[in-house]
């Protein structure tokens, strides 16, 4: 069973990992070349369908929401009280609300009574955006720009990744928040929990 949750946790991770891109090298902006101005336009899909993106978006979404019931599980199988999952689910604004646009995708929208987190949380807007972090320490700087044919280049000590987002609103359509924000604050709930209760992976 402890291998059978290993293997959810890791999925989680593989996931995210195909969401993102660290080759940037190879996502190409289109020149732009209006009169006397030059620039580029870069929306950093690249070969990704629509269709393709939301996939992956949801492979991400279905595999945190799925891990619950997979530790309620391995709780009850190692005598301890399975409420603990419950519990920290529902101290976990990120969790249900990644519940939720889980049980839209199976289910269909709206949700009964809003969902779990009660604001009827809907994804939209899925894309991809260049993330830059400066590394962790002092003085550390990090830029981007692009070479004459469009290639990104980034210049520093920092991090260069592609990832995917998107926005997530409630049932008025107003923003709640950042799906990567999100999805990365839900796993980070969960990761404290299974410190907790000591699974390593």
């Amino acid at each position: 069973m402890e291998d059978e949750l290993i293997q959810k946790i890791r999925r989680i991770y593989a996931a995210i990992e195909l969401s993102e891109e660290t080759d940037i090298e190879q996502l190409i902006a289109k020149p732009i070349i209006d009169g006397k101005r030059v620039g580029f336009h870069q929306n950093w899909q690249g070969n990704l369908s629509d269709e393709q993106m939301t996939n992956i978006a949801f492979s991400i979404i279905d595999n945190i929401a799925n891990l619950k019931d997979h530790l309620k599980k391995w709780t009850t199988n190692h005598g301890i009280n399975n409420k603990i999952v419950d519990a920290c689910f529902e101290n976990s604004e990120p969790l249900k609300i990644i519940q939720d646009l889980s049980n839209n995708d199976k289910h269909g929208y709206p949700p009964r009574k809003k969902g779990h987190s009660k604001m009827a949380p809907l994804l939209r807007n899925i894309h991809r955006v260049m993330q830059l972090k400066p590394a962790p320490i002092k003085g550390s700087v990090v830029s981007m720009t692009f070479d004459k044919n469009g290639c990104p280049i980034v210049y520093g000590s920092g991090t260069k990744k592609v990832i995917l987002t998107g926005e997530i609103v409630d049932s008025d359509n107003k923003i709640i928040g950042d799906f990567n924000k999100i999805a990365s604050q839900a796993i980070s709930d969960w990761e404290v929990f299974l410190a907790e209760i000591g699974i390593k992976y």
